[in-house]
């Protein structure tokens, strides 16, 4: 009875790092040869060329790849890789992907709200996060990093605790990496302009005008590499396809 009563409390700053470090735990265990033997998974190998065959960082970020959408995430982790000798690469790349994996774990086990609110709660949306995905796909790389920056999107949505200016500071950098790492995390975004309907909050206002800049950029994109610009990319991925604008955006 004791144990179910602590369980419903809210709990202290021990048992929330207790739950991440657990958590990191399970992750690890659900496919550990993607650490112990990293891999350079799918679109990765893309990304990462680029940045190891252009004259400046810089222009890795600038490449236009097939007509698609923008992916930061993926850039930003090749980034990183293409800083270190090119025997790591393979390892830098599924670190980053671990450490997004993280990051809806730290929301969910660090915050407070309504919904994750003691650690019960907590500990069931946690397990349900770990072990709901049946394929190690999505796991510790960074090319399905969309995907869980689009979770922790909707973790934000769903967070009706948003009081401190810390919070608020971390779902906006979070918010940016998401909207701009692919187009699920905007799918989800008009669920915002149902929040900030019904409670008027102005941080929700601001997440919005995040939304809409970044759903404007990835617009921007494709519209560009659809209009006969040189790109890289390969022709399972969307591009020499006869297809009309509206069409390559729904592809």
């Amino acid at each position: 009875m004791q144990l179910l009563k602590s369980l419903n409390n809210s709990p202290k700053l021990t048992t929330k790092v207790i739950l991440v470090l657990i958590s990191t735990l399970l992750v690890l265990i659900r496919y550990p040869d993607f650490l112990l033997y990293p891999r350079v998974w799918a679109e990765e190998l893309i990304y990462l060329e680029i940045f190891l065959s252009t004259d400046h960082w810089s222009d890795g970020f600038n490449a236009l790849v097939y007509p698609s959408y923008y992916v930061f995430s993926s850039r930003l982790a090749s980034f990183f890789a293409s800083l270190f000798p090119i025997e790591y690469a393979a390892l830098i790349l599924s670190l980053f992907g671990l450490f997004v994996l993280l990051i809806p774990i730290l929301i969910i086990s660090l915050t407070q709200s309504s919904y994750w609110n003691n650690a019960y709660q907590k500990i069931i949306l946690l397990l349900f996060y770990i072990f709901a995905c049946s394929t190690g796909e999505f796991w510790i790389n960074s090319t399905n990093t969309g995907f869980i920056l689009s979770l922790c999107t909707l973790l934000i949505i769903l967070d009706d605790n948003i009081a401190s200016s810390l919070k608020a500071f971390f779902y906006t950098a979070l918010l940016v990496f998401g909207f701009l790492s692919g187009p699920i995390s905007l799918i989800i975004s008009p669920f915002l302009l149902i929040r900030y309907y019904f409670h008027r909050e102005k941080v929700i206002l601001w997440f919005i005008g995040i939304a809409f800049i970044a759903g404007s950029l990835h617009l921007s994109y494709l519209f560009i590499t659809s209009t006969g610009s040189e790109f890289v990319g390969s022709p399972n991925r969307g591009h020499l396809i006869n297809l009309a604008l509206l069409d390559r955006t729904i592809y």
